[in-house]
Parts: C-alpha cells; sequence; structure tokens
C-alpha cells in the first residue's frame, strides 16, 4: 500500500461495504492519537491501546495500530506502526473525502 504521502489507496465504490486501507507510518502512538482527531474529523474512542473508533449507527470507521521494529538512521531512532483503517457505510464519494482528509492530516515533509 502507499504511504499517506504517496497518493491513497482505492476505496472500493459500493456503499456499506467494509473497506480497509493500510501504510506502515513513522508515528508514536501517541502522536497518532493527538493527530486523529482533526484526520477524522470528531473525537475517536480508545477501543484498546492499539485501536481507535468511532461514526454514528450508519457509518464509521476504526483505526487498528500494530507496533513496527523501530527505524533506524544512525543515531536517529524513529517509532514505526502498521496502521489500519477501516472504513464502512461510507459512500465512494465519502471515503474519498475522508482520505483526503486523513493524508492531509498526517502527510509529512517532502510529501
Amino acid at each position: 500500500m502507499s504511504s499517506p504521502s504517496g497518493p491513497p489507496s482505492p476505496v472500493a465504490s459500493d456503499v456499506g461495504a467494509r473497506n480497509e486501507v493500510a501504510w506502515d507510518m513513522t508515528i508514536s502512538r501517541e502522536e497518532l492519537a493527538r493527530i486523529l482527531p482533526g484526520a477524522v474529523g470528531e473525537m475517536p474512542r480508545a477501543d484498546a491501546s492499539d485501536a481507535f473508533s468511532g461514526g454514528d449507527g450508519n457509518r464509521g470507521w476504526r483505526v487498528v495500530l500494530e507496533e513496527l521494529p523501530a527505524l533506524r538512521l544512525g543515531a536517529i531512532v524513529l517509532p514505526r506502526r502498521h496502521v489500519r483503517l477501516q472504513l464502512w457505510g461510507y459512500g465512494i464519494t465519502e471515503s474519498e473525502g475522508f482520505l483526503r482528509r486523513w493524508e492531509l492530516h498526517f502527510r509529512r515533509g517532502g510529501g
């Protein structure tokens, strides 16, 4: 899959389908939790130490984190996570808008 600084992965067009995209990101859990409300447009629920969710009865989203080995660049050590975003109940246009907002908030320099 692409990184958040690259083009977003395609999202299925059928409304009500469960759609999923994933990235490997150099980010800590704490930093992701700080940025997440802006990226999803609401205050997320922390479902577990490795998951967040939101939405209403008709549509929703869930972010699941998996810790990866740190990226080491000489003396610099960056935390890494495999970040899986699941969407359900969104139409294609809404899904694309959700991903654009996500990318805008998580984009890093050089993207």
